[in-house]
């Protein structure tokens, strides 16, 4: 194949392609860039490359090693990937006990540690002097996403080889020719950032973006009102919504009473003009029996959160974590409370803002 079916990055692909021809294979890379733009399907065939026992610019697709790599058996080949969060530094000590052994079916073994970034400091320790004193049969290939978390003498030791973001032109093409027809595809190229990942993932949510457009375009007699909540009473009666959603300010405190020149801002992050406990007050006035309160907070809030609902009668009946980046601890949730309700909380799976789970878990749950 020889990344004759990636895109983009071509002059990666040549500098790679070259140093099989050429016969310069060093014993470290670290393949880094954004999340979702092939760098791991590039290290996957710059690895069966390297392994072909027939090494030309391509696999040859017919020798042992090539037919053993495609069926994920290949002896000299490892694939090392985060153990929950993290590559621990016992995944690093078995990998080095097994570059003691030299290769079965190839001249050499090739290691591709996945989500480097997320090696604890100790591994990155304990990886480093396999960098150092390498064995002559080995090559480690390191798939980066966050270039800064790894430690300078790593990044030092490995030929570093930057992938860049997918052109709009090339994306276009690849989901002409992979993806097919789609409704939205200008919408797709810019949600997708330049990521191949990202576009496939967001292709496979065609029929929530769907449901999005048709909910916006049917929205009717939507009034606005800009005022204080706390003058409600000035417009509705009690006990008249079905749903109140929230996004309140989320700290109850200036911290270490900084206060920031936007007064805007200010009145947007902190409790100032209003507090949590006032919007739970209101939420529980003014919501009919089994309304929903719906609000997005922060992580830290939960206790607070819950403790709220309960004294309300509005106990929250679904949470959510939200992370910024998979693999990150959550610093947001989503909370559904239920007015009048029976306690008892479903736990729903943590999404990341990163991709289109949030709509899929709104539209899907409606």
């Amino acid at each position: 194949m020889c990344f004759k079916n990636l895109v983009g990055n071509e002059n990666n692909k040549y500098i790679l392609k070259e140093t099989i021809t050429k016969g310069n294979i060093l014993h470290s890379y670290m393949f880094f860039g954004n999340e979702g733009i092939g760098k791991k399907i590039f290290a996957l065939e710059f690895a069966k490359m390297i392994l072909c026992e027939n090494q030309k610019n391509s696999p040859c697709e017919k020798c042992k090693s090539c037919i053993e790599f495609d069926s994920n058996n290949n002896p000299d080949f490892f694939f090392i990937e985060p153990d929950g969060n993290s590559i621990k530094i016992d995944q690093i000590r078995n990998m080095q006990k097994g570059m003691l052994e030299k290769p079965i079916i190839s001249s050499k073994k090739v290691y591709i540690i996945n989500n480097a970034e997320t090696m604890t400091k100790e591994a990155q320790n304990c990886l480093l002097k396999t960098l150092e004193e390498p064995q002559e049969y080995v090559v480690i290939i390191l798939i980066v996403s966050d270039e800064n978390s790894m430690l300078s003498t790593i990044k030092s030791r490995c030929t570093k080889i930057f992938f860049e973001k997918i052109s709009d032109e090339n994306l276009k093409t690849y989901i002409k020719e992979k993806i097919g027809d789609v409704h939205f595809e200008e919408s797709m190229i810019k949600l997708s950032e330049g990521s191949i990942g990202k576009c496939i993932e967001i292709s496979k949510k065609q029929e929530i973006l769907k449901k999005i457009e048709d909910f916006i375009n049917n929205i009717e007699n939507i009034k606005i009102i800009n005022d204080d909540i706390k003058n409600i009473d000035k417009y509705f009666n009690k006990n008249y919504f079905d749903i109140i959603t929230c996004n309140p300010p989320y700290f109850n405190t200036l911290d270490n009473g900084y206060k920031n020149k936007n007064d805007y801002l200010t009145l947007a992050r902190h409790e100032i003009t209003i507090d949590l406990e006032s919007l739970f007050s209101i939420a529980k006035s003014y919501l009919k029996d089994n309304g929903v309160f719906c609000l997005v907070h922060r992580a830290e809030r939960l206790d607070d959160i819950m403790y709220l609902g309960r004294i309300n009668n509005l106990n929250v009946k679904d949470l959510q974590f939200i992370s910024t980046k998979n693999g990150s601890i959550p610093n947001t949730i989503l909370v559904k409370c239920v007015k009048n309700s029976k306690p008892g909380v479903k736990l729903r799976k943590e999404i990341c803002v990163d991709n289109l789970s949030t709509y899929q878990h709104i539209f899907e749950s409606r």
